[in-house]
């Protein structure tokens, strides 16, 4: 198995068909990648609403997967300890992927670079398909960047593109069995994508035809909790930074550790 696709799903809407359908569209061979969802929380209706598109969409190679916690960073977990690829990548159940994404992500890839699709945002509550803003993580031709050999390599567009973690494709020999950290609420993409960066070398962005269609939130989480809870949050982050840092400090680039907790800030 070439990649495994790992989807986090808590209480899915209609907008997780659109997700799986993107998959079905791929335009890189079905049975050279899986996708392994993980229902998080409530498991009825949407555990046999599930099996249901599963039953019809039989291309997919697919493991499903429950849990009554309903955290991110859990599911995430659950899906790289039972996942089967060579690389992995990651995808929210409300965003889908264009149909050249995997193929271009594996043909941009190497076991120490992390290729990186583009980015187009949209705004949900403006309907479906109409743009919020793009932000291009590349150019039309692909290109590499040190990550830890030069520090002036350290973009500010690659500083962006290491705040998530899906729209990318690692190793898994990169990831190890380090995983995210389930006791933060905000972050846990940054953090973890900090944790793993001492093995990446390189990054490599894909064409403009391999997109990542983030689905921008009008009731985002910044919009529902109070400026304490955002700041407790945003030290939990940091002290997360600073344990990962100061744990191996000659591992991890020192300038980039400053930009994460500046980006976090």
């Amino acid at each position: 198995m070439l990649i495994s696709v790992i989807i986090p799903v808590y209480k899915p809407k209609d907008c997780f068909w659109e997700c799986l359908d993107s998959l079905c569209n791929q335009k890189f061979p079905k049975n050279d990648f899986e996708v392994i969802l993980v229902l998080n929380g409530c498991k009825e209706p949407y555990f046999s609403s599930i099996i249901d598109y599963l039953n019809i969409h039989v291309e997919l190679q697919v493991k499903l997967f429950h849990t009554n916690e309903a955290n991110v960073s859990n599911a995430r977990n659950i899906g790289l300890d039972n996942a089967n690829g060579e690389y992995i990548t990651f995808v929210d159940s409300d965003d889908y992927v264009s149909p050249m994404y995997l193929k271009e992500l594996y043909e941009n890839v190497t076991p120490d670079t992390v290729s990186i699709s583009n980015l187009y945002m949209f705004n949900d509550g403006g309907g479906w398909g109409i743009p919020y803003k793009e932000e291009t993580c590349g150019s039309k031709r692909a290109y590499n960047r040190g990550v830890n050999n030069n520090v002036t390599e350290l973009s500010y567009k690659v500083g962006c593109c290491f705040c998530s973690s899906w729209g990318k494709l690692i190793n898994r020999s990169i990831i190890g069995d380090r995983r995210y950290n389930i006791n933060l609420s905000y972050g846990e993409d940054s953090v973890f994508m900090f944790l793993v960066s001492n093995k990446i070398k390189k990054v490599s962005f894909t064409s403009y035809e391999a997109i990542y269609y983030y689905r921008r939130h009008d009731d985002s989480l910044s919009g529902r909790v109070s400026l304490k809870e955002r700041i407790s949050s945003h030290v939990k982050m940091a002290l997360c930074y600073f344990k990962i840092y100061f744990r191996q400090p000659l591992k991890y680039n020192f300038v980039f550790f400053v930009t994460r907790l500046l980006g976090g800030i």
